[in-house]
């Protein structure tokens, strides 16, 4: 209701008592949709907020705020020093106009899915708040008068035949009315008669209020109870609260649908580790296998290369029944039952890590269990906020930025929480991280793949990050990988005091003296 026809009427009588011998100083905005115009008479200054936000159109007179200086784009700036003459509203349409000198007028179309603000002379638009590129040197839209048809004409269903009859009415307000003054049970001509008394209450007659739900609304408890409505004395100072409440209230419900919705996220991630540390099994078994393969090999060591994909030998598991084992060919059996064994001991590193990532993901779900309900209990945007940053759990868990480059580094620059992340772009790139890195930060790469080397810095702390930080920059090094389009990735990390670069080595390579492994989905964060 705060951009109804009947509240815009009460707005024009108030613009033109206060706007006296003021001219046009500036328009500004810091905010998306959100439009703050400064009026100025000698040594004072008037500041009209206008928002154009399609979801909430509002104007009113706030002293409150400070008005931003830097950093703010201007708009209107033809009107700068040029006199107001007067307000008007358009005959039963909600186009209110701002009248200046020299035949300029500031147009506000409060209403659409397109709210917007016109500076026009002589009819053609000079320039608009939004989009001003579609609007500028064409002719501003005629109002277009409401019309009230007979209440028996109407079709629909009640609240429907009520907006045809009535269009100027509120429509938030439609089915408050139809309960007040239980119009279900009333014939046409008793409806008629209470909606026309409706309208001119709100004519003659208003209440400006601020309901229990946070609504600004103009009809007394008569036509919309409400015992504990707030009561204003004047229309400026309740559409202002309700619009800085609605918006504190919107501010605070974006943040928690935000929290949640990262919690939902990071919930989902800990359950496929967990899952994954079920099946973990599954790396045992394949170790027992290529413990088998590499021990049937190296019983037959003595048979020269073999020029196939694969080789037929007895299975000394299993009475000597023939099995096929995938080789190499460029190496030697002896060699290819090296590489089985190697496997074997990768497989079982592989067991571990996602063991030891199952416990850890189990206790790091039952975290943010707790932070989810945590999030359920503030009432206001400032509570919610205060828990957040009061609670380190949320940082570990929800500070993760999109990522930006700094230009200045030969690698991509990020943050994840409290940790600045270093990203290599090529080999070059992967060689600056190694060498700039400190001893004490993390290193990740993706094992057996080529891919970016990561750099989580520590600041020199010699203590590891929390899980959570490990397994979100492995992500990153997995998703920087050729292992990209893998289910699951292991990635090596380990400090940057055990890597080191062989002299003559291409760029890009390294050599790791200690690592441990982590199992992640490939993820940009």
């Amino acid at each position: 209701m705060m951009n109804s026809y009947f509240t815009l009427r009460y707005f024009k009588s108030m613009l033109n008592a206060s706007l006296f011998e003021y001219q046009f100083e500036t328009a500004l905005t810091a905010r998306k949709n959100t439009l703050e115009i400064l009026f100025t008479r000698k040594n004072e200054e008037l500041k009209l907020i206008v928002s154009a936000d399609s979801v909430e159109t509002a104007l009113f007179f706030d002293e409150r705020t400070s008005t931003k200086r830097s950093n703010i784009t201007r708009f209107f700036e033809e009107l700068q020093g040029v006199a107001f003459s007067k307000a008007e509203l358009a005959h039963r349409d909600r186009w209110l106009s701002l009248y200046f000198d020299a035949d300029y007028e500031l147009n506000f179309k409060l209403f659409s899915s397109k709210p917007n603000i016109f500076l026009t002379r002589n009819g053609i638009i000079l320039s608009s708040f939004k989009e001003p590129e579609k609007f500028e040197g064409k002719a501003l839209s005629e109002p277009r008068p409401a019309i009230n048809k007979p209440f028996s004409e109407t079709k629909g269903n009640l609240k429907k035949r009520i907006t045809s009859a009535f269009p100027l009415l509120p429509r938030e307000f439609i089915t408050d009315l139809i309960e007040s003054g239980n119009l279900h049970e009333l014939d046409n001509q008793k409806i008629e008669e209470y909606l026309q008394s409706a309208e001119k209450v709100l004519l003659h007659n208003p209440e400006f209020r601020r309901l229990s739900d946070g609504r600004f609304c103009m009809f007394p408890n008569a036509y919309v109870p409400d015992a504990d409505a707030e009561l204003f004395e004047d229309i400026n100072a309740a559409v202002k609260v309700c619009f800085f409440q609605k918006s504190s209230a919107d501010k605070f419900q974006q943040l928690r649908k935000s929290i949640l919705n990262k919690l939902e996220k990071e919930t989902s991630r800990l359950k496929r580790l967990i899952r994954a540390a079920e099946n973990a099994e599954m790396s045992l078994e394949r170790a027992d296998k290529y413990e088998q393969y590499g021990n049937i090999l190296l019983a037959n060591a003595h048979i020269d290369s073999v020029q196939d994909d694969s080789v037929e030998l007895p299975n000394l598991y299993e009475n000597n029944t023939p099995v096929n084992i995938p080789i190499k060919r460029e190496l030697s059996i002896a060699e290819n039952a090296s590489y089985y064994f190697e496997k074997k001991k990768k497989s079982e590193r592989s067991f571990e890590a996602l063991i030891h990532q199952g416990e850890l993901a189990q206790k790091d779900l039952s975290k943010i269990e707790a932070l989810t309900q945590k999030v359920t209990e503030p009432k206001t945007f400032h509570e919610l906020k205060t828990l957040v940053n009061s609670d380190k759990h949320f940082s570990t868990f929800l500070s993760v930025s999109s990522g930006s480059t700094q230009k200045s580094r030969p690698y991509s620059v990020t943050q994840l929480g409290p940790y600045e992340v270093w990203i290599g772009k090529n080999a070059k790139s992967n060689d600056a991280v190694v060498r700039d890195a400190h001893k004490e930060d993390i290193w990740m790469h993706a094992r057996g793949v080529s891919g970016s080397h990561v750099v989580i810095r520590m600041n020199k702390n010699t203590q590891s990050p929390d899980t959570a930080y490990l397994e979100k920059a492995a992500s990153i090094a997995a998703w920087k990988s050729k292992a990209r389009g893998s289910e699951w990735v292991p990635v090596i990390w380990t400090k940057r005091k055990f890597i080191r670069k062989p002299k003559g080595a291409t760029p890009g390579a390294v050599v790791v003296e200690k690592e441990n492994v982590l199992i992640v989905q490939p993820s940009d964060v």
